[in-house]
Parts: C-alpha cells; structure tokens; sequence
C-alpha cells in the first residue's frame, strides 16, 4: 500500500516538473519569436534608411556636379565617375590637349586632400600649443610683477626680494623666447593651411568641370579609344562619328534637375613645366602638385552661373550633406539594434531546443 503510494508520489511529480519545463520552453520559443519579428521589423527599416540615403546622395552629387566652387571630394568625384557608366578614356581633343584621365586627376585630387586634413590637424595642435605658451607668458608676467611688488613691500628683505625678481625675469625672457618660436610656427601652420586650402579648391574644381565634360560627352556620344598596332602606327577610332574641336565644345542646352543652362566654349593649352627648389617644404610641393598644368582645365569655362543660382546650390548641398550624415547615423543605429535583436533570438532559441533535446 505505502510503495503504490510511493509510486504515484512519484509519477505526478515528475509529470509536474515536465510540465513546467515545457511552460519554460514555450514562453522562451515565443520570446524568440518576438525578437525575430523585431529584428526583422528594425532591419526593414534600415534598408528604407539606406534607399532614402542612395537618393539623396545621388541628388547632392549631381548638384555639387553642376555647381561651381561646390568642394567636390575625391570619393564624391569617384562615386560620379563610376555612375557614368562609361570607359575613362581620353578623346582626340583630349590627347590633342595633353588632359589626363579623370582617375589620374580624381588620385591627384585624393592626394592634395589628405595632405590638407593633415595640414589641418598640425594647425590644431600648433594653435593647442601657442595657446598654452600664451597662457604660461601670462602667468609669467603676473609673477614678474608681483616680484615687483614684493621688492617694494619687502624693504627689508631687499636681497630675498631682488633675487626673486632676477630669477622671474629670467623665466620671463626663456618663455618669451619659446612664445616667439612657438607663435612662428603656429603662424608658418596658418599659411600652409590656407595655402593648400586654395589649392584643393583648385583641384576640386578641376575635377569638377572634367567630369562635366565627361557627362556632357556621353550625352554628345563623343567618345573615342585610341589603340596600337604591330608596325607602331596609332589608330583612332571615333564613336560618333564626329571629331570635336581642340579649342570649342558645346553643351546641351539644359540639363534636368539643375539651374545650369546654356553653351560652354573652352580652350586648353599646353602644361607648363613647374620645379621645385630643394628648401621647398612639404606643403609647398603639394601646392605645386595641385597647381601643375593649371591651364590645363582652368581654361574660361563658362557655365552660364549667376550667383542666386549658385547661393542656391550650394544651400541645397549643405542641406543635403546634413541629410546624409543624419541618414547614415540612423542606418547604423537600426542594423546594430537588428543585430543584437536577431542574436538574442539565436540565444534564445538554441535554450529552448536545449531543454526540448534533454527531456
């Protein structure tokens, strides 16, 4: 009688503890279920972030294309050349007029970047660095004339007190020599920077006004591949059948989506040679590299740009820039909460298979 008690004891507890063990896994089945549903709820809403992203990059490209002194970047003019969808060849003008290929001035332009930021942030430091030799000279002077100060009060310790000033002094004339170093250099720093800040304007526009003339030859049809032969005679063929002008070319007479109307003449000469004496700097030969062969696209380039229109523009692109940052910020904080969600999920999951495979 007892044992059969025993056994029945026994038997409901076990059938209790299955039980809840399958409550446990069941509400942690549903709880991965959930953050699946979220996961994919988050994830969704990344990628529609990253579409709205691609068109508002793509809008910013084409007006920054369109507008002049826009600060085009290499990665912005990289992104341009390869929507263009077309081979980075050089035309019969192109060779005519000695232009370059739009990656070799797109990598030129890489180049003059980076050593601008570069420039940039030893100007930063040098200006840290006058700012705090500014503030020992300050507090430098302070101590010299409370010294002063000292001697008239402290007549009779008129030798402590003279010691004292001689020693001030001296700490006044070794700083003042470090500020003046420190001052030259912060000053050499500011006029690098600015320099090479014109420059990259220079060079950003060059690249900017070849990529127009890029996009306008592909809406022409002007494109032309040059190839060799095995007796060393060049054959060049042209696509459209029409050979353009080394000195004129035409533009359509309006292009969507912009402000930018109109007829363009340009003329290009011949690459002056440039040399760098061997106490140039660094900066000034990277000045030099953004200014070689500057006639070579800074020709009169007339793209019909009153100035409302180009306020406009560059409006429209900070505006947009704005929208990119903000719009990256977002994807990233919604494919990084996906993330953790569908790892939870995973988590969760292989628990409840756990508990499923032990009973």
């Amino acid at each position: 009688g007892s044992a059969g008690v025993g056994q029945v004891w026994k038997a409901a507890m076990e059938a209790a503890k299955r039980a809840g063990n399958n409550l446990n896994r069941q509400a942690m089945v549903d709880k991965s279920i959930e953050l699946e549903s979220r996961a994919q709820n988050e994830l969704a809403q990344a990628e529609r972030v990253r579409a709205e992203l691609s068109v508002i990059m793509e809008k910013r490209l084409q007006l920054a294309l369109y507008t002049p002194n826009s600060a085009l970047s290499s990665q912005d003019a990289s992104q341009l050349l390869d929507g263009m969808n077309v081979p980075d060849t050089r035309t019969i003008a192109d060779l005519v007029q000695l232009r370059k290929t739009i990656s070799s001035e797109i990598d030129a332009l890489e180049k003059v970047e980076a050593s601008y930021y570069l420039k940039c942030d030893e100007r930063i430091e040098a200006e840290q660095e006058f700012q705090r030799t500014t503030e020992a000279l300050r507090q430098a002077k302070i101590n010299a004339d409370s010294a002063l100060m000292a001697e008239k009060r402290a007549r009779q310790a008129l030798k402590a007190a003279q010691e004292l000033v001689g020693s001030t002094r001296a700490a006044l004339d070794d700083q003042n020599a470090v500020f003046s170093e420190t001052e030259a250099e912060f000053l050499q720093s500011v006029e690098e920077a600015e320099k090479l800040g014109h420059a990259l304007e220079r060079r950003q526009e060059r690249v900017r006004k070849a990529l127009r003339r890029k996009e306008e030859a592909m809406l022409r049809g002007d494109y032309t591949t040059t190839t060799g032969s095995s007796d060393g005679v060049v054959t060049t063929i042209i696509d459209s059948g029409v050979v353009p002008g080394p000195a004129t070319m035409e533009q359509p007479t309006s292009v969507p989506g912009t402000s930018i109307p109109g007829k363009a003449t340009a003329t290009a000469t011949a690459p002056a040679a440039t040399g760098t004496s061997s106490s140039s700097t660094a900066a000034d030969e990277m000045y030099m590299l953004a200014d070689d062969d500057e006639d070579y696209y800074d020709y009169d380039y007339d793209e019909t740009c009153d100035a409302d229109d180009i306020e406009c523009n560059m409006r429209q692109l900070e505006e947009l820039r704005n929208r990119e940052n903000v719009l990256l910020a977002e994807n990233a904080r919604l494919e990084s909460r996906g993330r953790r969600l569908q790892s939870r999920a995973s988590k969760l999951r292989a628990r409840a298979d756990f508990v499923e495979r032990r009973e």
